[in-house]
Formats: C-alpha cells, sequence, structure tokens
C-alpha cells in the first residue's frame, strides 16, 4: 500500500517539537495501527484501539515530507486497519490519521501486510522533522517460507544461476526458449529413447536375423508373426481350420481338423428310461424315441404323451404296449392318436375292473 496521508498534529506532539524552541529536530521511530474509524483532531494522545506497532524506515522527499515504510508482520493479529499513529522517539503521539468512513487495509496472520506512506506535515515548523533510518528499507528477504524483498536476475544471474534471484516472465520466456533450442538441435537429445527413425523395417522383421536393439511399430510386429505361421502338415507344425461339417460327411479334405461334434457326424444319444436316437441328416434325419406314460387304474382311461423331440416331418410310426406293476393284469394299452409331437393312447380291459398299467410307446419318424 502506499498513499500520500494528511494526518491531524496532535498539540502533545507539537509541543514536543516546539519544546525549548532551539531547532530541536523530533525523531518518527514507529508507526501505530489500530482498528477504530473515527474523526481525531489535535487534542488526541493515543489511538483508540491500538492492535499493534511496527518499526519504520524512510527519508524525506519534500519540504515536511516524507517516505515511510514497514513491516506489519505479526502471525497472529488478523484486523482491518482505519487509524494509524506517528510516534516519535520519546513515545509522543506527534500525528494521527483516521476516517469514520473509510479503511486502509488489512492484515492477516498468514501474510505480512507492507505499509508504505507519503507523509505530509507541512503544518509544522520546517526541518523540524526526521525519520529514524538511512533512507535504505530494511525489509527482510524472502525465503520459501516467509515473504519479503528479493532482487530480480540479471544477465549473469541468468548465465549461471548459483543464489536465489526473481525471474521475470520475458526473462523465463527468453531462457527457456535458448535452452529449448539447444535441446532440440541435438542429434539425439533423449538417449535413454529410441529415436522413431532407427525403427525395424519390414524385410528385418521377417527375418528376425537382427541383433542390434531398435524400435518395432505395431505392423512390423504383426508382419512378423504372420510369416512366422504356416499351415500344419503331416510334418510340419502349423495352424489349420475346424472342417465343417459338410466336409466331415465328405471325409475328403485333408487339411480341417475335425472338432468331437464333428466326429460324431451329426448323430445325437439319449439314453434313458426316455430316450431317442437322432442319426445325421446325410442318412435322412431319422429320429427314433420311446418313453412311457402315467400308471392308471381305471378301464377306458385316456391319456396323451408328449414326445421328448417333435418329429420335423412327420411321425412314421408309434408302437404302444403295456407295462403292469403286478404282472398278472389282463387290461392294455391301444394308441389312438399320433401327431409329430404327441401320442394319445387307451385302456382297454376286459372284465373291466380296476388295473395298474402304464402305457410305453416306441416311435420313429423324422
Amino acid at each position: 500500500m502506499s498513499d500520500i496521508l494528511v494526518p491531524i498534529i496532535t498539540n502533545v506532539g507539537l509541543a514536543a517539537i516546539l519544546a525549548g524552541g532551539n531547532g530541536f529536530q523530533g525523531v518518527i521511530t514507529e508507526i501505530a495501527l489500530g482498528d477504530s474509524a473515527w474523526d481525531p483532531d489535535d487534542t488526541a494522545t493515543e489511538l483508540q484501539n491500538e492492535i499493534n506497532r511496527v518499526s519504520v524506515e524512510g527519508q524525506t522527499i519534500g519540504t515536511n515530507q516524507f517516505h515511510l515504510a514497514g513491516i506489519e508482520e505479526s502471525t497472529t493479529l488478523d484486523y482491518w486497519v482505519k487509524e494509524i499513529g506517528f510516534y516519535l522517539s520519546d513515545g509522543t503521539l506527534l500525528a494521527v490519521w483516521s476516517k469514520s468512513d473509510k479503511v486502509l487495509a488489512y492484515k492477516s496472520s498468514a501474510v505480512d501486510l507492507l505499509l508504505a506512506f507519503d507523509l505530509s506535515l507541512i503544518s509544522l515548523p520546517e526541518d523540524s522533522i526526521t525519520i529514524n533510518g538511512t533512507g535504505g528499507f530494511n525489509f527482510p528477504l524472502a525465503t520459501p517460507e516467509k515473504r519479503g524483498v528479493i532482487r530480480i536476475s540479471d544477465a549473469n544471474d541468468l548465465a549461471a544461476p548459483s543464489i536465489d534471484t526473481a525471474v521475470t516472465p520475458s526473462q523465463l520466456l527468453s531462457v527457456l526458449g535458448s535452452q529449448l533450442t539447444s535441446h532440440v538441435s541435438t542429434s539425439n537429445p533423449h538417449n535413454q529413447y529410441l529415436l522413431k527413425s532407427n525403427t525395424v523395417s519390414q524385410a528385418e522383421a521377417q527375418a528376425g536375423t537382427a541383433s542390434t536393439v531398435r524400435a518395432w511399430s505395431a505392423l512390423r510386429v504383426k508382419q512378423a508373426i504372420l510369416n512366422l505361421v504356416q499351415s500344419a502338415s503331416t510334418t510340419v507344425p502349423g495352424i489349420a481350420r475346424i472342417a465343417t461339417q459338410a466336409e466331415a460327411e465328405a471325409g475328403s479334405n485333408d487339411t480341417a481338423f475335425i472338432t468331437p461334434k464333428k466326429m460324431r457326424l451329426g448323430f445325437a444319444f439319449w439314453g434313458a428310461g426316455n430316450g431317442f436316437i437322432v442319426f445325421p441328416s446325410w442318412l435322412g434325419g431319422l429320429i427314433i424315441q420311446w418313453g412311457s406314460g402315467t400308471v392308471l387304474t381305471s378301464a377306458g382311461s385316456v391319456q396323451t404323451m408328449t414326445l421328448l423331440i417333435p418329429f420335423p416331418n412327420l411321425n412314421l410310426t408309434t408302437l404302444v404296449s403295456t407295462e403292469s406293476t403286478s404282472g398278472t393284469d389282463d387290461a392294455f394299452w391301444i394308441l389312438t392318436a399320433k401327431t409329430t409331437s404327441t401320442i394319445s393312447v387307451k385302456q382297454e380291459a376286459p372284465n373291466h375292473s380296476a388295473h395298474n398299467i402304464k402305457p410305453v410307446y416306441f416311435a420313429i419318424g423324422y
């Protein structure tokens, strides 16, 4: 912050300057900061609510005009700066500035506050005030942990950096540009990587004899692998395709291989109480299936049984027989109807008595 401040000269401050009347110079040594906004007059002897004081450096820039600077570097205080007092070396409040409707700055505990004022004390006798300092501002140097003053780099710093100095954007751009130009102008700036121009050719990839470490593209890897692939034969290991069902049935192809499914040549078999045999299409697609129904005890009972495999075209013939649980029944089952997916049977009993029998069937179709 840097403002021209015209503070109120206090009566006690003026009295301290004029004491003795023998050319005494008052020395401003401290700046007091407070957070109360008010409109002071010359009767003030202190700030209304002083928070902290800082030492100052400064120099004269004109008749009763001074440049003051200081740093409020408290790490525990957070406040708005609304009043400023300028103190002499004997502790007297020389001048005070504050406005009831104005805030000068904000001090955060996390950041140092740099105070810089152009102070006008034209109502005082000429040369009656001096600043405690040589005109050089004794601010702390910047570190990684603390803000402060840092020198801007010169050409020597940029050419051979040995100390921490600030670099401007234009300097940074110039240095980076020069470094990058020097870097990429070399024939192999990144020798830890393989050069793009030093890649394997197709002939070299397929030959597989070069011993020099070189870069491979995905295409070269594919070409090298394909060059190694060959068809299988009785003497050479290699690749072969799966034979089609037609080729398996024809038995003439000697370059394709047979899977277990193809080896069955289209046969299917289910060996259970209800089962089937399916012949391949080259044998007419014949289907033979068998099964049984439910035990019914009443003469004249009718039941319909669903075939395990529906015949795609025609139910050629269905034979029905009877299975007795006692072995002495004289009743039996007869076929009453058949379709490609079901058969219907009826129980016949000569003496019309109850029987424990179930139907069994044997069907042929395609």
